[in-house]
């Protein structure tokens, strides 16, 4: 008995020890297969040359894994990276990388997430240049799905060298990081440590990043709200060079009130894709992603605040592609569930211009269609709760801004069930928080604001209480615009707004544009709009208000105006249906 005792305890440590190496498991390779203990020795084991191998990556138990699991270029035909059947597995590090493919092609990372399969990855450090999954030097055609991404990372949208939870990074290829894919993943925060980019890409050349799918995946907890500078918390930041991108079908949410606690030019982005020094760039596919909520399964609100008078801007969905890029789609978007509280108090045009925006699209061709912004039916589905504590003179929300100038073309899109709301009935807290449902700014460019619903069918849906601002369905100060066949309905203004003509408390359609011939408004349909303020002075509702130079022309047809009423018992109150300031219009078959 003596013996075998002995035999059993010098034996476990070398049964221990095989265990441990065989975390990791390589078949199919033409060198290096075998078992390995962490996923960074199985990429040094298949190092070597792999021309035409299709090699299997198996994980077979959770580690933490002791260098950057790095994996470069080879000539395998591919590479699939999974978890051993039945087997839950977690990959750590507390390394600034956990997996990188460092000109790597034609891998697959797959989580699988059945059968009790699954594969988290988990970089825990909370560096500026942490990243969970990084590509780079002409990665291409490579996928990661069905996995958990966790990542900290603190990098900034505008530095290059930072990273995100994942990253496309530059490269000293020819080509740049292309055909890559992200799908059906939960990218999020590594422990109580929120990533302040969950998906970023920057190139730094000519060689973007192009050709990138990010479909099916719930990418949350995002936020950076305590550092004093470059204060921008985003889901999806794409800057530079890239084209092609298809970010399609995910999820965008915050299972907690997230709050700003320092100042500056702060902003809450959920997809904003700025590359205009890439002219050529273009071809982005923005489709079906769910923004607001508080989980993936669509319950709770997005809360956004801050905890003192504090500028903060929400940047929902931003294009601002290259001026010779192909046309892009934004497309079947429904943002709704959001709570927002700001200070911000915008004083020019351009993406500054608004406290809260839906989709936002400068200086490139594009197609904003079938988006919902609110709720079909219903009220109170995104509330902006301002803070003001200095006058605006521009717009503070908007559905959909549309500015540059290349020609967009805006139709079916749906916007509802917004209020907008004094933070508190202190004195200090200025009403100037306007609301427009469609903007039109900038520069000459063709525009069609065709086909779309600006307040839904219940009564009241949108409303605001800012006694110094006002409500308007759609407003251009660009020409030439075709506005036609919308439906603007149920807006209602319960402030007493004083303000007249173009700044009326509500306006159905409003154009501002100068010098610009060719404005056609047809076939509209503009119902209850309404001011609610009990007052003694007086207000104005107007359905259309054509205050473009009298040097301009426009033709106003066949629109149907009814059931504007106002509370106020000012005689000086107004209710307008058609006002056209012009000696160029042509107005023809309206019915009010």
């Amino acid at each position: 008995m003596k013996n075998l005792y002995y035999y059993l305890v010098f034996l476990s440590p070398f049964y221990l020890s095989i265990s441990f190496a065989q975390n990791v498991t390589v078949s199919g390779a033409l060198t290096g297969n075998g078992g390995y203990s962490t996923l960074s020795e199985a990429f040094t084991g298949i190092s070597g040359g792999q021309t035409g191998a299709n090699i299997l990556i198996t994980i077979n138990g959770s580690f933490t894994e002791i260098a950057p699991a790095s994996l470069a270029s080879n000539s395998w035909t591919s590479v699939a990276i999974q978890p051993a059947s039945g087997v839950a597995v977690t990959i750590t590090t507390a390394f600034d990388l956990l997996l990188e493919f460092n000109g790597a092609d034609n891998v697959t990372v797959d989580g699988l997430n059945s059968g009790g399969s699954s594969l988290t990855l988990d970089c825990q450090s909370i560096n500026s240049i942490a990243s969970t999954a990084k590509f780079i030097n002409d990665a291409l055609y490579n996928t990661v799905t069905r996995c958990i991404l966790k990542g900290s990372s603190t990098g900034l949208a505008g530095n290059i060298s930072d990273g995100a939870v994942v990253s496309f990074s530059s490269s000293s290829g020819t080509a740049g990081n292309d055909n890559n894919t992200i799908s059906y993943c939960d990218i999020g925060p590594s422990g109580a440590n929120l990533p302040y980019s969950c998906i970023r890409s920057y190139a730094t050349n000519v060689k973007g990043n192009d050709n990138i799918i990010i479909s099916n995946n719930s990418i949350h907890d995002f936020f950076h709200g305590t550092v004093s500078s470059n204060i921008n918390s985003n889901g999806i930041y794409i800057v530079t060079y890239a084209s092609g991108w298809t970010i399609s079908d995910n999820r965008f949410y915050q299972t907690a009130t997230r709050t700003f606690s320092v100042g500056g030019q702060a902003s809450y982005r959920t997809i904003r894709i700025s590359t205009p020094s890439d002219v050529n760039s273009g071809n982005f596919n923005i489709i079906n992603n769910i923004i607001g909520y508080a989980n993936s399964a669509g319950m709770g609100t997005t809360t956004i605040n801050v905890s003192d008078n504090y500028a903060v801007e929400f940047e929902t969905i931003i294009l601002e592609g290259g001026s010779n890029g192909a046309l892009s789609t934004i497309s079947g978007n429904t943002i709704t569930n959001i709570d927002f509280t700001t200070a911000r108090a915008p004083s020019s045009s351009g993406l500054l211009s608004q406290a809260f925006f839906g989709i936002y699209v400068d200086n490139c061709l594009a197609s904003i269609t079938n988006n919902i912004i609110g709720t079909v039916s219903g009220a109170g589905s995104i509330i902006i709760r301002s803070r003001q504590i200095t006058e605006s003179n521009s717009t503070g929300v908007a559905g959909i801004v549309s500015r540059g100038t290349k020609a967009h073309t805006i139709t079916g899109n749906t916007i509802g069930g917004i209020t907008i709301l004094k933070y508190s009935s202190s004195s200090t807290i200025k009403q100037t928080m306007g609301f427009v449902g469609i903007k039109k700014e900038g520069t000459v460019n063709p525009t069609i604001i065709s086909s779309n619903t600006i307040g839904n069918p219940t009564a009241n849906n949108i409303t605001s209480d800012q006694s110094k601002a006002n409500i308007i369905g759609i407003y251009c100060t660009a020409s030439p615009t075709t506005i036609s066949s919308n439906i603007i309905q149920n807006l209602t203004h319960s402030g007493p707004n004083t303000n007249g003509g173009s700044f009326a408390s509500v306006i159905g359609i409003l154009n501002n544009a100068t010098s610009v011939s060719g404005d056609f408004i047809g076939g509209n349909q503009l119902i209850a709009l309404k001011n609610s303020a009990v007052t003694f002075s007086p207000v104005e509702v107007r359905g259309i208000y054509w205050n473009a130079s009298t040097t301009s022309s426009v033709t106003i047809e066949k629109n149907l105006i009814a059931d504007f009423w106002i509370k106020s018992s000012s005689n000086s109150s107004l209710i307008a249906g058609i006002t056209a300031l012009s000696n160029n219009y042509n107005l023809y078959n309206n019915i009010g």
